[in-house]
């Protein structure tokens, strides 16, 4: 009797760990890839695509989902691989200096940011209006699996070796892997949600004055290809 309750309130205790290490690794993943992409050239992206297919929500969001999920099981793929091959300890180690390297490099960005010339110029612009024009002809297909494997192949192309997907990796090593699988795609999707439903607003604050909506549309995408170009 005393070695079934005993095997039982060790089921019970295991249990508890595992559920209590998930909402660990999903309440970290969560916060730390909505801060790091709030903002972030991905959601400009959603931004801009929501504004020229507002009719298309469902597929748009769709399309996020496939490519952000798609491309941080690449990450599950490859942080097994580590796990594997190395020590926990050393793995500790290589994501604790990668982590402490993203802090420096963002903390250097923003004092450069603080105190550079802002008469910077680029001269690419052009070249970046025609890739948009072309990505946009792909994209009015009516067929919507061609609409959303398109997009999510977009998607996938701009978040591999982005620092989110830096963080993801490195927190997947060390942690329980479903909590920061899900935790990162609360968060991808909520913020580019926020992105499909703030482009549909604004474009319908704008019926009455389409150049409103063509400039807010223009910066949207001058932006975006700037921000690109500088930080390819």
């Amino acid at each position: 009797m005393e070695m079934i309750l005993y095997g039982f309130f060790s089921s019970v205790l295991e249990w508890i760990i595992i559920v209590h290490e998930f909402f660990i690794a999903l309440g970290i993943s969560f916060t730390m890839v909505f801060t790091a992409e709030l903002g972030d050239k991905t959601q400009l992206f959603t931004f801009l695509l929501g504004t020229y297919f507002s009719e298309r929500k469902l597929l748009l969001a769709l399309s996020v989902f496939t490519g952000m999920g798609l491309v941080t099981l690449l990450g599950v793929g490859i942080a097994k691989l580590f796990q594997h091959y190395l020590e926990i300890s050393i793995l500790q180690i290589i994501g604790g200096s990668v982590f402490i390297t993203l802090g420096v490099l963002t903390l250097g960005k923003a004092i450069y940011d603080r105190f550079k010339d802002e008469e910077d110029e680029v001269c690419e612009i052009p070249e970046e209006e025609k890739t948009e024009k072309r990505i946009m002809k792909l994209l009015k297909t009516k067929n919507p699996f061609i609409f959303v494997g398109l997009l999510s192949i977009f998607y996938i192309l701009m978040e591999l070796g982005d620092k989110s997907q830096i963080m993801i990796l490195m927190l997947l090593i060390t942690n329980n892997w479903v909590g920061v699988f899900i935790g990162a795609m609360i968060a991808f999707m909520i913020l580019n949600v926020l992105g499909i439903f703030a482009a549909s607003f604004v474009k319908k604050l704008c019926d009455n004055n389409p150049l409103i909506m063509t400039l807010i549309t223009a910066s949207v995408s001058l932006a975006l290809g700037l921000w690109m170009i500088l930080t390819r």
